[in-house]
């Protein structure tokens, strides 16, 4: 049952990965044929990625994979939309479910993906959740708000973005969003936030190839709103720039010049420091693989 998902593992992100391991490039955007579609589908390669990378002993197939992937949104279409009183993901998980019963007669396979589909918003920090909802919970919260980024490579998510850039996607999932919240008042994408979730989708950073890269802050001295100008620095530096000398370098520069001198900053994957920094002007962090020691001082 492990190829379809039916393995019992905790709903919440942190506890179900709670030491996540180093990602990996996977560069490799080609789709697997299949008897369902073509389609491109980032969730899917965001899930295969992750999987490899967070779940190695997964038994999960990947057809299954890709197309629950495939279907977890049919539920949104305008037709699919009007034509039942129920939330969305709910009525996707039962059209689902027939279509892939009678394409290949296999109730295990059939209830999976619906399972999925019908729990792929239905976060939390209790119970459980199959292994395949809860990859694809993880791909579409990356894919639709931008989170769960440190469970991917940098030049993954690059990578799948510039060949799958969906252009418009952000803005069309909104609108979905709000229709079903206008037509559904009680359906439950209003439990993620009637507002909140669709301003989170609209400011979704990763997509195309502008992605901006999650900050992890690991200590600070530092005012909230540099340091969030710090993060922004760091991301302009990494798009632009591949030696970690380089985007040092650049990093300090705009400090220098946005809030006086002298900053010092130093940027790798392994190094040690023992440094002395004026009071409140002091950040360390991780983007990806690379560390971020950033301080003022002199």
């Amino acid at each position: 049952m492990s190829q379809y998902g039916f393995v019992k593992i905790e709903r919440d992100v942190a506890k179900a990965v709670p030491t996540p391991k180093a990602p990996v490039p996977h560069l490799n955007t080609d789709l697997p044929s299949s008897e369902f579609s073509q389609a491109v589908l980032k969730v899917y390669l965001y899930s295969r990625a992750i999987i490899k990378d967070q779940f190695p002993d997964w038994k999960l197939d990947d057809e299954v994979v890709f197309v629950t992937s495939l279907l977890h949104d049919i539920g949104t279409t305008e037709e699919n939309m009007h034509g039942t009183k129920m939330s969305f993901e709910f009525y996707g998980g039962l059209l689902s479910r027939d279509l892939v019963l009678e394409k290949t007669k296999n109730q295990d396979y059939a209830e999976a993906v619906s399972e999925a589909i019908i729990r792929h918003q239905d976060l939390g920090e209790s119970g459980y959740i199959t292994t395949l909802g809860l990859i694809l919970q993880i791909a579409t919260t990356l894919d639709n708000i931008g989170a769960n980024t440190n469970l991917i490579h940098l030049d993954t998510l690059d990578a799948v973005n510039k060949k799958y850039g969906r252009e418009g996607w952000a803005s069309c999932f909104g609108a979905a969003i709000d229709n079903e919240n206008k037509l559904k008042p009680w359906g439950h994408t209003s439990a993620l936030g009637v507002d909140e979730f669709r301003d989170n989708v609209l400011g979704n950073k990763v997509k195309s190839s502008q992605i901006v890269h999650l900050a992890i802050l690991k200590a600070a001295d530092l005012a909230e709103d540099i340091q969030l100008k710090i993060f922004d620095l760091a991301n302009a530096a990494i798009q632009n720039y591949k030696i970690e000398k380089d985007i040092a370098a650049f990093l300090k520069k705009e400090l220098d010049q946005v809030y006086g001198p002298t900053w010092h900053v130093i940027v790798g994957k392994s190094f040690g420091s023992y440094v002395t920094h004026e009071q409140g002007y002091f950040i360390y962090f991780y983007i990806g693989e690379l560390a971020f020691l950033v301080f003022k001082s002199g």
